[in-house]
């Protein structure tokens, strides 16, 4: 028997911090006060830029939402499939503003802030030195990561549900946490990447206590986009002949251009990985799959991997809310067991 957990073990055994809401008025405050640990990437200069965006994010909310018709046509297919998404998802929404909406949507209204603000020749060259995506997902890091507080959750698990635990054959997680393999015997596979381990083609600060902001852990605003970087290593490393051809030419590019240098940093990190994001063993795997306290809303394309998985031969979906269960049902119709995650955690009191 397999399992999925998603952010709801988090805040069953852990608090309300690291709820969407709480992780967003987190990162306002620590904007607003400027409370950033002194390090290169927080850079005065980088903030500045930063704000910039940032300032603009309720503006540009308001104008997805309103159906503007140039907030469509000015962007790729990409971004126009994320902002269709976005409408979709908060509809029913009565306040929808930067305090509300899912952290992982702040990447989406940033790149069409910056798309509207910049031309492809200054986004370039902006890229060189600075990287809005990747100040943001320091900001998140930093935030979820909590002084190391995340990691220390597992203490609170209960015995019943360790045993639990270490009576599947496999866990499986979409958080950045330690606490699965802290608590437990059984394997544990990372989906989205893990504070503890590396990305090697990051390198924002040298300083032991904050190694976990150059850490593989992914965040985006798509499932799609998620799953574009999921997927990478096996296509490089399937690409074999392919691939290394790829990175010799790119040898020769990156001494003029800076993405050419950026791509074969990306490629090489990748031939070089022993600690890869564990997406392929989701597709393969047999038999019973429970997910557990996980929103179809946040990772859509991890809820299209189990349907596509015909292995599978039985699959529980444990519900938080209404919708959460609305949503799934969507997604599995009657090919899942739909059961409320409340009396699950009952069975560990």
């Amino acid at each position: 028997m397999n399992i999925l957990f998603g952010n709801g073990i988090t805040l069953q055994f852990g608090n309300s911090y690291y709820s969407n809401t709480e992780i967003v008025k987190t990162l306002n405050k620590l904007i607003k006060n400027k409370s950033f640990p002194q390090i290169e990437i927080f850079s005065k200069e980088n903030v500045s830029n930063f704000e910039v965006i940032f300032n603009k994010l309720d503006e540009y909310i308001k104008k997805v939402l309103n159906d503007e018709p140039e907030i469509l046509s000015k962007h790729n297919i990409d971004i126009k499939d994320g902002i269709i998404d976005f409408r979709d998802r908060y509809k029913n929404y009565k306040v929808i503003n930067k305090l509300t909406i899912g952290f992982e949507d702040y990447f989406l209204i940033f790149e069409i802030i910056i798309n509207d603000f910049f031309s492809v020749s200054e986004i370039i060259e902006l890229e060189k030195e600075f990287s809005f995506h990747e100040f943001l997902s320091m900001i998140f890091k930093y935030v979820i990561f909590n002084n190391g507080e995340i990691n220390e959750i597992y203490l609170n698990y209960p015995s019943k549900f360790v045993e639990f635990l270490n009576s599947k054959n496999a866990i499986f997680t979409t958080n950045y946490d330690r606490n699965l393999e802290l608590a437990s015997n059984t394997k544990v596979f990372y989906l989205h990447g893990a504070f503890h381990r590396p990305a090697t083609n990051l390198d924002y600060t040298k300083l032991e206590q904050y190694s976990y902001l150059n850490s593989n852990a992914i965040m985006n605003y798509s499932g799609v986009r998620k799953k574009n970087r999921l997927i990478q290593k096996e296509n490089v490393l399937t690409g074999g002949v392919k691939a290394r051809q790829n990175l010799s030419d790119l040898s020769i590019g990156a001494k003029s251009n800076p993405l050419a240098a950026k791509l074969k940093t990306f490629i090489l990190n990748i031939f070089n990985d022993k600690d890869e994001i564990n997406y392929s063993e989701l597709k393969n795997i047999k038999g019973k799959l429970e997910v557990v306290g996980m929103s179809p809303n946040n990772d859509r394309h991890i809820f299209e991997a189990i349907l596509a998985n015909k292995n599978i031969t039985e699959l529980i979906y444990y519900y938080y809310s209404e919708e959460d269960y609305l949503s799934a049902k969507d997604y599995f119709e009657d090919n899942a067991k739909y059961e409320n995650v409340n009396n699950l955690w009952i069975t560990f009191s």
